[in-house]
């Protein structure tokens, strides 16, 4: 499945662009902090993906927006020369979603979304079937979350997420979920400084986590979800 739709799938606002000039169009139209982030496919009528990000680079505000290549390519020498274009990341076609939910997690949240440790601590001491209820309760809590961060971001009601907020913290706080509980410490931040575009800009990044979140329970602890 494209990019583009498995981020749409998830509630994720997406703006896609037919070349690199079209995208470098499209970014010039937005505010400099439009966009949580640029993915680019490197193979591209006109520009390239590479010049695309070099150019990107030199626009008023995108100097650090996170941009991720799209490419058949997965060698070293290409990654290489993704890094020295001023890309922050690389996914390999065709596209794995779970790869493709935590390149975009590690350039959006570069900490890491779960605390493994205190998982692996967790499923010592709890029975298996304790331990998989447990995992399986809090990933109905994420995909609740990606559900109402995802309409109240789009809908605009900064004052709505006070609650939300709250709730994620704790909740995913106490399972060893760090990713989406700092997120919502600084979503709580972002409103109690009456700043609510950036406590919006923060909640539209939720899906984000909420699937990074997943994808990484299931890979190290055998975790299933509807969010798979």
């Amino acid at each position: 499945m494209p990019a583009a739709e498995l981020l749409q799938e998830s509630g994720i606002r997406v703006d896609t662009a037919g070349s690199g000039e079209a995208a470098l169009a499209l970014l010039e139209q937005k505010e400099c902090d439009g966009y949580d982030g640029v993915l680019l496919d490197l193979m591209m009528p006109g520009l390239d993906g590479l010049e695309t990000c070099r150019r990107i680079r030199r626009l008023a505000g995108y100097e650090r927006v996170p941009v991720i290549a799209l490419s058949a390519s997965d060698s070293p020498a290409d990654r290489l020369q993704c890094y020295k274009a001023g890309m922050n990341g690389h996914i390999a076609k065709p596209i794995d979603e779970q790869q493709l939910w935590q390149v975009l997690a590690d350039c959006l949240h570069p900490q890491p979304v779960v605390n493994a440790e205190f998982l692996s601590r967790l499923q010592q001491r709890l029975p298996e079937d304790r331990f998989a209820a447990l995992m399986q309760m809090t990933l109905s809590s994420c995909e609740e979350w990606q559900q109402h961060f995802a309409v109240l971001a789009e809908s605009g009601k900064g004052q709505a997420l006070r609650e939300l907020a709250h709730n994620m913290a704790g909740t995913a706080g106490q399972a060893g979920l760090e990713g989406l509980s700092e997120q919502a410490r600084l979503i709580s931040a972002a409103l109690k400084e009456q700043d609510e575009q950036r406590a919006l800009k923060l909640a539209s990044q939720v899906p984000v986590l909420v699937k990074a979140t997943a994808a990484r329970l299931k890979a190290e602890f055998g975790v299933q979800g509807q969010t798979d």
